[in-house]
Formats: C-alpha cells, sequence, structure tokens
C-alpha cells in the first residue's frame, strides 16, 4: 500500500514496462516516478510509487524512509560483493519491508541464497561463512573451502519456509493468461540471409555438441 510509505520496484530494465502496466492497473491515476539511465533522479521521489533498474543502485543517494521495497530478479544480487549488492542492502535498511522475487532457480547452491535472505530477513541466517558452511555441502581445497551443493537440506528447507513462498510452473499454470504468437515477416538483403544461415549452422552444430 503506497500510502503507508512509498512503494518502490527494482527490476531489470527490460522489465519496467510490465511493472508499469501492472502498476497502473492496480493503482490507476497515481503518478509513478520512473528512474532512467544512472542519473538519480531526486523528482521520482516525490512519487508514492518509484520504479527503478538494478544500474541506478550504486548512485542512489538518499535517506528518505520507504514502505515496501521490491526486488524482481533478485538472482542479481546473489554476489554478495557486487556493487548493485552492497546498495541493494543500503536501499533495504531503510525500507519497512522487502520482497524479493525470482523465476530463476537458485536453490541448488544454498549459498547463492544468502545475500537474497539478508535483503528479507536481516541477520537471520547468520553470515554468510556460517550459512555457507551449514547449507553449501563444503569441502576443504588446497584453496580454501568450496561449496558443492546442497546439506542439511531438510533444516533448509523449513527455515526457508518461514520467509519464502516456492511456485513451480505446473503450480500456477491454470492462473496465467492465454500464450499468444505473432508471425512477422522480415525482408532480408542476400547479405544478412548468408549471416543468418552461418549463425544457425553454428547454432545446430553448438547444440549438437551439447547433445552428444
Amino acid at each position: 500500500d503506497p500510502s503507508s510509505g512509498p512503494l518502490v520496484v527494482i527490476c531489470p530494465a527490460m522489465v519496467r514496462p510490465v511493472w508499469l502496466g501492472w502498476l497502473r492497473r492496480v493503482f490507476p491515476g497515481e503518478p509513478i516516478g520512473i528512474m532512467t539511465g544512472r542519473k538519480f533522479d531526486h523528482k521520482a521521489l516525490q512519487n508514492k510509487i518509484i520504479v527503478g533498474h538494478y544500474d541506478i543502485l550504486p548512485w542512489w543517494q538518499s535517506a528518505m524512509p520507504l514502505g515496501t521495497i521490491v526486488f524482481d530478479e533478485a538472482h542479481m544480487l546473489t554476489n554478495r560483493n557486487a556493487r548493485r549488492s552492497k546498495a541493494a542492502v543500503f536501499l533495504a535498511m531503510k525500507a519497512q519491508r522487502v520482497i524479493c522475487a525470482t523465476g530463476t532457480p537458485i536453490w541448488n547452491m544454498p549459498p547463492d541464497l544468502w545475500n537474497v535472505l539478508g535483503l528479507v530477513a536481516p541477520g537471520a541466517f547468520g553470515s554468510f561463512y556460517q550459512f555457507a558452511d551449514r547449507y553449501g555441502a563444503p569441502e576443504p581445497s588446497a584453496h580454501g573451502t568450496k561449496y558443492l551443493g546442497i546439506s542439511n537440506e531438510l533444516e533448509l528447507r523449513a527455515r526457508l519456509s518461514e520467509v519464502m513462498i516456492r511456485r513451480r510452473w505446473v503450480d500456477v499454470a491454470k492462473d496465467l493468461p492465454a500464450i499468444s504468437r505473432s508471425v512477422v515477416l522480415v525482408e532480408l538483403t542476400e547479405t544478412a540471409r548468408r549471416k543468418l544461415d552461418i549463425l544457425a549452422a553454428e547454432i545446430a552444430a553448438n547444440v549438437g555438441a551439447a547433445i552428444g
């Protein structure tokens, strides 16, 4: 509810139109502040709804308190040392509620979950190494500890159930809109056709090699 504090959506620029369409349907007539490029726009903060993208995070220069912040495609924040991840942590500290959403599986490598979990439940899962050593199937090596998969899986699932809602495609398929397809015919020059033929042959060869 934007009336309880600004609603902020951070998403990749390519999915911004999807969010804008949804927000305009849910909150008709409500102005939306839109961040573009890498220049921080203070005027956008004058709105109850703000939509930004990940590239703007390191330049987000405001200590203004926030209501709800949504990080869409949150798997982009799994690298805890990346600038955008550190900026996301700083921004999340100013929000009353944080929601992280992703359709990309990051379950198979629990250490990748740690930074995202820290956004929604700060401190609840311990330090990175505490979390990774317990749930990341650690194995000592000559170059330090490697994390090879999942350990203590049942315990981790139980803990994640407190902060995570997980849905597979088959669970929500009936609620999704029907798929529509459009066929667009494009005239190509002879040079463009040859380039496409070469590209198609390379793709077919790579797919064949991967299958083999």
